[in-house]
């Protein structure tokens, strides 16, 4: 039969194959231990010892309280797994895999308060795992469903079954449906018994800030993240508030009403749940929260309104510009900002002249404070630096000339926080960090050889290093239990004591003055202040009075003090002309707010010392999706599965689907990553049955019934690089096969089978795939920034059925060549507008040999292609395309709920595009078509936590020729988890 099954019917995978093989490092140098508690495995490195012995005395303590007060406990023991591998501060819950992943290093946020980390993350995350596992609707085994449809274009080859899709569409029926707010409200809720977390400074000062400059979260805005600044952290904390506000008013148990009802089957509204639990929709009770919260407020400040004292504001662009710096000559000032970012922590290190009023960017990814030389022609900083050999990225030491324009780096995964130039400018202390424990460091910068002068090994927090010249000490914050203290230490004998120290209150951020005075903030009052001790006289007191927050101040020579302000959404850089202090009666919420806090308890800081034994291989449950697809107009359900080794060494994912007629889809994704590459293997098997009838001879009836069958077994290794690249080497084999069938004659007079493989191919390939871009909070949508380049170099050896070819007598013809294809994008942001992008795309194929037949051609049209003509339409043996695309942002960040989408984006898209693919072994050359379309794209959430893009796309041909007779509007229509 001539009809064939080929390449392009692989896009069936592509629904979810392209989220299992993503750019990562699998870390092959740990080698992992294990322990086993009564309710946990704890699973480390000998680089995270210490953390995993702290953190499993932790968990068993705290796992009492949290399941007697879900009145859940997870049906097996749960995995927790300490990292130490990046310097990156965070806990993630894996309810379905029943497994937490804890980074050591503590947690140092400017928008979150000081708590003991492990005692902090290890209770939250744990109640995640709790609460989540309690409103699963299906169980852990069944984490959703999915309903697909996959529609075809109308135009295609005579010798293929079916065109290329122009609809695809997935969607899922959900297993979980608990929104941000009630997740991270109930994991840090502060039940009896919980000691982790509570509603401290920093939160209060988020709320506040909110509600008093009308900038609360709506109860639609707070069911999602996805936001802007500090809009994920204000979906935190107003879930935390609101969380509180439900308990208070209806009881704890209340809070795991509501969970029963989300994990009821056709329960996927929260704001239905709660109605369902208290009475009153979740809508309304928000609105009576956030009148509570004004009232609460307004009430609180009102004394800061009649006596408000913040200085003047230097610096207002973005939503984080913090630990600010006077130059020796006190004419600029630096600082760190997230200036022209999106996220709250993508800060920069730049310099403001007080001089002209400019800034100056001289270096990305900085987090803490930076520090001048005394010449002020150099400044020297900390900052993330590029992947190392094993991927992980450490915070190093750098040097910035102003005079050469030149950084120069003076550390190489020294792990480098708050670097501090000491007098003589030769010796430099920082603070670093190995297994969740800080220490202090010096480094001569003339041999750049680094001395540990502190030896702490019990999880010692230290954060915001500094120099006071009078006593010659370096002061800092650090946390044992809630809050911060300050410390000194001397440098003479490297001796340690308490500077400012009250358990009651944080104190933090200090600084000495000229005259030997201190300055720091405090927030004893209830809000942030920065306080002034006077050596002279020893008085001391407030010296601002803000309604948000003030933070990190320093001092010049001639006493102005430049600090970082919160208020209104985001850290503002002020400066303070004189130190007078205020009567305290008057700041923030009153002197004696802190006693709230009295008689905290104490910390968990005990160790487990059990004996530990190497890892042995867990592995998650086998998750099932089950999916109902439509595929060219048949019902096909099915499955997709997956699971993976709790270490990530060992990921599979499959799927399944058959229709009514036995047309199977199958395909089986495996990833061994227990080396530096990645080992994969893809298989794929997939058949496909027709019928025909017809006239033998003009008298015979004539019935076949052709099985069409593709098999394809892809493998090879996928190698990173420097952390946005990806090598694939990989061989690949194919087999298509027809068998038919048949029998002639009303009454079957004569039957018989018959059976050939028309295509077998061999390829030995390598790609290179490369995604560089800054994040921004709609890059899914509309990329603005940076490129990404696919290159894929292949040799085949391919046998195809000639069409001479006989039941009797198969005759193949042999082609072996080199296949060359390649596709990039580059994304630029048009200035001075708010985010249109311009957005260029080039594809490219290229083959060595071509006297081949069409069935190897490049295929130019179509979704991947030029989308004003058919997919098949434009084919050869050579192709360039090209595209230009202009979007306009018609809405970003905004929420609108439509039944379980909450949509937040919508792009307009232009797009023009021309390009051809020929046949030069036929004398054929590049012909350009031209395609004109407009593009628009929807972006959102759906039941609250499953990213929705929704692409509705019209395009037009505008040139004949021989291969398509007649122009027409084409639609395509995408409805998939992103773009």
């Amino acid at each position: 039969m001539s009809h064939r099954l080929g390449r392009t019917t692989l896009h069936l995978t592509l629904l979810f194959s392209a989220a299992f093989s993503q750019v990562g490092y699998n870390h092959p140098e740990i080698a992992w231990k294990t322990f086993e508690t009564k309710h946990f495995y704890i699973h480390f490195s000998r680089e995270t010892e210490r953390s995993a012995r702290e953190g499993a005395f932790v968990a068993e303590s705290i796992y009492p309280h949290v399941t007697q007060f879900y009145d859940y406990e997870p049906p097996v023991k749960t995995h927790i797994i300490f990292l130490d591998t990046d310097d990156v501060s965070n806990g993630i819950a894996y309810a379905y895999d029943n497994k937490i992943e804890i980074w050591a290093s503590p947690l140092d946020f400017e928008l979150r308060g000081s708590h003991r980390w492990l005692q902090n993350v290890i209770t939250h995350e744990f109640t995640h795992i709790v609460s989540i596992q309690k409103a699963m609707k299906f169980g852990r085994s069944f984490p959703g469903a999915y309903l697909q449809w996959i529609g075809y274009e109308d135009y295609k080859r005579k010798d293929v079954l079916y065109g290329y899709p122009q609809t695809l569409a997935s969607y899922p029926i959900p297993g979980l449906t608990v929104p941000p707010w009630l997740a991270e409200g109930t994991a840090q809720y502060l039940f009896e018994g919980s000691r982790h977390d509570f509603w401290d400074t920093h939160r209060d000062m988020i709320l506040r800030d909110a509600v008093l400059n009308g900038n609360l979260l709506s109860f639609t805005e707070i069911n999602t993240f996805g936001k802007r600044g500090i809009g994920n952290e204000l979906t935190y904390n107003t879930g935390f508030a609101f969380v509180r506000f439900i308990a208070y008013k209806y009881g704890d148990g209340i809070l795991m009403e509501i969970l029963d009802h989300l994990a009821r089957p056709f329960q996927f509204s929260v704001d239905s749940a709660i109605k369902k639990a208290v009475g009153v929709s979740g809508s309304a009770l928000y609105e009576d929260f956030k009148q509570t919260l004004e009232d609460r407020y307004r009430a609180l400040t009102g004394t800061i309104n009649t006596s408000e004292l913040k200085g003047k504001i230097l610096l207002t662009d973005g939503t984080t510009n913090i630990h600010p710096k006077w130059s020796p000559g006190a004419d600029r000032i630096a600082y760190l900002s997230n200036a022209g970012n999106d996220f709250f922590s993508q800060t920069g290190l730049f310099i403001y002249s007080l001089e002209d009023g400019r800034s100056e960017k001289i270096a990305d990814v900085v987090i803490s404070a930076p520090s001048w030389a005394s010449s002020g022609d150099e400044i020297y900083y900390a900052r993330k630096a590029e992947p190392d050999l094993h991927g992980s990225r450490w915070y190093d030491l750098y040097e910035y000339s102003f005079e050469e324009k030149k950084e120069s780096r003076l550390t190489r995964g020294a792990r480098t926080f708050s670097p501090v130039l000491l007098p003589g400018d030769s010796l430099l202390a920082y603070l670093s960090i190995k297994d969740g424990t800080h220490n202090v460091f010096l480094i001569n910068l003339k041999t750049k050889e680094s001395e540990k002068i502190t030896n702490f090994d019990d999880g010692e927090q230290l954060f915001g290093l500094a120099y006071d010249s009078t006593h010659e000490w370096l002061m800092f914050d650090y946390v044992y239990n809630h809050f911060r203290n300050t410390a000194t230490l001397s440098l003479g004998d490297t001796s340690f004591s308490n500077l400012l120290a009250t358990e009651e209150w944080d104190e933090r951020d200090v600084t000495s003055t000229p005259a030997g005075g201190l300055i720091y903030a405090c927030d004893r009052s209830g809000i942030f202040n920065l306080c002034y001790i006077n050596p002279a006289d020893g008085s001391q007191g407030f010296i601002t009075n803000v309604l948000g927050g003030a933070f990190m101040p320093d001092v010049n020579g001639s006493g102005k003090i430049v600090y970082s302000l919160f208020e209104d959404g985001g850290y503002k850089i002020a400066v303070l002309d004189s130190m007078e202090l205020i009567d305290s009666e008057r700041v923030g919420y009153g002197p004696n707010y802190y006693a709230k806090f009295a008689n905290l308890p104490s910390p968990l800081d005990t160790q487990n010392r059990q004996e530990a034994v190497p890892y042995e291989d867990h592995f998650s449950p086998m998750f099932i999706f089950p999916k109902i697809m439509m595929d060219y107009g048949m019902l096909k359900p099915g499955l997709y599965f997956y699971s993976s080794e709790i270490v990530n060494r060992l990921n599979v994912f499959g799927g399944a689907s058959v229709n009514l007629v036995r047309d199977l889809d199958l395909f089986l994704l495996f990833e061994f990553r227990n080396f530096y590459p990645t080992l994969f293997t893809e298989v794929y098997f997939l058949t496909r049955h027709i019928s025909e009838k017809s006239k033998l001879m003009d008298v015979y009836d004539f019935d076949v019934d052709v099985l069409y069958r593709l098999f394809q077994l892809d493998s090879g290794i996928r190698i990173p690089i420097r952390g946005v690249n990806e090598l694939k080497l990989y061989a690949s084999y194919q087999n298509y096969r027809a068998s038919a069938n048949w029998l002639i004659g009303a009454e079957n007079v004569l039957t018989g089978k018959s059976g050939v493989n028309y295509y077998v191919g061999k390829h030995l390939g390598a790609r290179w795939t490369s995604d560089v871009f800054r994040k921004t909070i709609d890059y899914d949508i509309n990329p603005n920034n940076g490129f990404q380049l696919d290159i894929d170099l292949r040799f085949e050896d391919d046998s195809f059925l000639n069409s001479d070819s006989s039941v009797v007598d198969y005759v193949y013809d042999h082609y072996d060549f080199f296949r060359l294809t390649g596709q990039g994008a580059l994304h630029v942001a048009v200035p001075g507008t708010e985010r249109w992008t311009i957005t260029g795309e080039l594809r490219a194929g290229w083959m060595s040999h071509v006297e081949t037949d069409s069935f190897f051609f490049f295929f130019g049209g179509g979704m991947p292609g030029i989308k004003g003509y058919p997919f098949y339409s434009i084919a050869g043996n050579r192709m360039a395309l090209g595209s230009l695309t202009l979007r306009i942002p018609l809405m970003r960040g905004n929420h609108y709920l439509f039944g379980p989408l909450i949509l937040q984006n919508i792009v307009l898209g232009i797009i023009g595009q021309t390009g051809d693919a020929w046949d030069s072994s036929n004398k054929g050359r590049f012909s350009p078509k031209k395609s004109a379309g407009i593009q628009l794209r929807l972006g959102g959430f759906s039941f609250y936590n499953y990213p929705t893009g929704i692409g509705v796309e019209m395009h037009r041909g505008l040139d004949n020729f021989k291969s398509l007779k007649s122009l027409k509007t084409r639609y395509y229509f995408t409805l998939l988890f992103g773009f």
